[in-house]
């Protein structure tokens, strides 16, 4: 697989030098990264040097020389937003040394001019936008940008996230990963609140890397256990918020899972029953491709084979964007096409065509996000070097709404050593 220099992330190992992916995964669980997609990331900048820059780029940083702080910055007219930053692994040096490389959270205007926000670090930011504004944190502080001012709130934190999740009630819930007390792995989740009402963090002896929100409450998937080929691991669901600091979150649920075979963030949960792509163990590691349909009330969890619609076996290569639509997940398959899922069967019915060829609508060349209406592409224009294209779809029926051409430094987003982890747009469009 041919990796362009746009460091997005990805769930697949294809096309890295297996020795550095084990050595990726070996970092990873000192880390605490438990899941596989994530450690990924690792592999992948160290086999292709993709997410670095000569000195001299690094010294001429458009994004910086034109930003603001946080406390500066209005939403405006923002028609779609990203952010780029620094990997975990790149707070580092060579030499152990700790290094503090920032990023930012661009917002990017209807005539493709884009204003960058400066963040402290924050590896795999997940920001968040809804009608109280774009919410996001970074280690130092949790803010929330409105059309005509900003909220910055001191909130120290490790610099290292996992989801971010819109309330009901205007309020933001971000979950971080944090090292318990006399330890320095990440192996543990910090919850914290922003927004209007914000009370105090706690953190969980636990760490999911996906989850859901269910109304008012927030739950995780966590993996845990040896992922022999033929067994795989555990997949605990659980509930992560509401809780409190010193209290184990209550378990709703296991099931067995492929190593690694759950991946992506935030996931839907229609009716209270989180809906997901996961994977099965098999004999062969590879996993096989099932649509999960978990009640996170009774904890009754139902699988079932992604097949098309002639009833052949339907897989996924990477962890796909998904969304719940009219009793159907929808989700963006590596052929370049949105699939329907039927939960009770497994069905899966091309809805539309995105239009991108079948290799650059992998998350490695493309990054997506569903909002109620349309689904949002951003991506390196390979017509024109130096651009990124935001494209926006109805789902109704795959027909382009709106395109947005914007410049990025140096013909990628990877501007020193940044990585674009995060797609998000008004809760409008």
């Amino acid at each position: 697989m041919t990796i362009r220099r746009l460091c997005i992330f990805t769930g697949s190992t294809r096309g890295a030098d297996p020795a550095l992916v084990e050595s990726a995964e070996g970092i990873g669980r000192g880390l605490g990264w438990g899941a596989r997609s994530l450690v990924l990331t690792l592999a992948f900048t160290t086999a292709l040097g993709a997410c670095g820059m000569s000195g001299d780029a690094k010294a001429k940083n458009p994004l910086a020389d034109n930003s603001v702080m946080p406390r500066d910055a209005t939403l405006g007219d923002a028609q779609f937003a990203f952010f780029v930053g620094p990997q975990f692994d790149e707070m580092v040096s060579n030499l152990g040394q700790e290094r503090w490389p920032p990023g930012y959270v661009v917002l990017v205007d209807a005539d493709g001019s884009h204003r960058p926000i400066r963040t402290a670090r924050m590896d795999m930011m997940r920001p968040a936008w809804a009608g109280a504004g774009l919410a996001f944190g970074d280690e130092k502080a949790d803010v929330v940008v409105a059309r005509h001012k900003a909220s910055v709130r001191p909130s120290p934190k490790d610099p290292a996230q996992n989801m971010m999740f819109a309330m009901p009630d205007g309020r933001f819930i971000g979950v971080y990963r944090a090292a318990p007390e006399g330890s320095d792995v990440l192996s543990s989740n910090r919850i914290v609140e922003s927004g209007e009402g914000a009370r105090g963090p706690y953190e969980l002896p636990l760490n999911a890397f996906t989850g859901a929100r269910c109304g008012k409450r927030i739950f995780g998937l966590v993996e845990e256990g040896a992922a022999d080929a033929d067994e795989g691991a555990t997949e605990r669901l659980v509930l992560m918020y509401p809780g409190q600091e010193g209290t184990s979150p209550r378990e709703i649920g296991s099931r067995r899972v492929a190593s690694g075979g759950t991946s992506g963030f935030e996931v839907e949960c229609p009716d209270s029953v989180m809906t997901y792509l996961s994977r099965q163990p098999t004999a062969d590691g590879r996993g096989k491709p099932v649509i999960v349909s978990w009640d996170v009330d009774s904890g009754a969890v139902t699988e079932k084979p992604l097949q098309s619609t002639s009833g052949e076996a339907l897989g996924f290569d990477l962890a796909p964007s998904s969304s719940w639509r009219k009793g159907r997940l929808e989700w963006v398959h590596q052929d370049g096409w949105v699939y329907r899922t039927d939960p009770e069967t497994g069905r899966s019915e091309r809805a539309f065509d995105t239009g991108l060829p079948e290799d650059e609508s992998q998350e490695s060349w493309a990054m997506f996000t569903f909002s109620d209406r349309y689904l949002h592409i951003l991506r390196a224009a390979s017509y024109n070097t130096g651009h990124l294209e935001y494209r926006r779809l109805n789902r109704a029926d795959g027909k382009p709404v709106q395109t947005i051409e914007t410049k990025v430094p140096s013909g990628s987003v990877n501007v020193a050593d940044l990585n674009l982890s995060a797609l998000v747009v008004p809760p409008d469009r």
